[in-house]
């Protein structure tokens, strides 16, 4: 996949998903299959990554990124009132960033 390898890499991974059932394979899946445009999947693997570790900010984020491609403004902004009321393990640096980005760009929509 960081090689340029979409495709290769969504076969590898899918065919992964049967001997494995892994928060990071999700987010791989969701970043393959986002990378593809293949939208729908790529969200159902984020959701999928967050319903395993629902303490954490990175499938909603991508969740996000992915509706803001799509120009989703009512799930954009419905993944960023869950992005705000999720209680997180950890509020690092990384967390708020996300946060304050996705609270910026949300904007647009509320507005």
């Amino acid at each position: 996949y960081f090689n340029g390898e979409c495709r290769l890499a969504e076969q590898f991974a899918e065919k992964a998903t049967h001997y494995i059932s892994d928060y990071n394979l999700q987010l791989l899946l969701g970043d393959i299959y986002g990378s593809l445009g293949k939208y729908q999947d790529a969200i159902n693997a984020y959701q999928i990554a967050s319903n395993m570790c629902p303490s954490r900010i990175v499938p909603l984020y991508e969740t996000y990124k992915i509706y803001r491609l799509q120009n989703d403004s009512d799930n954009c902004v419905s993944t960023y009132k869950k992005m705000v009321n999720t209680k997180y393990k950890r509020m690092s640096t990384d967390v708020l960033k996300m946060l304050h980005e996705v609270e910026n760009d949300c904007k647009r929509f509320i507005i």
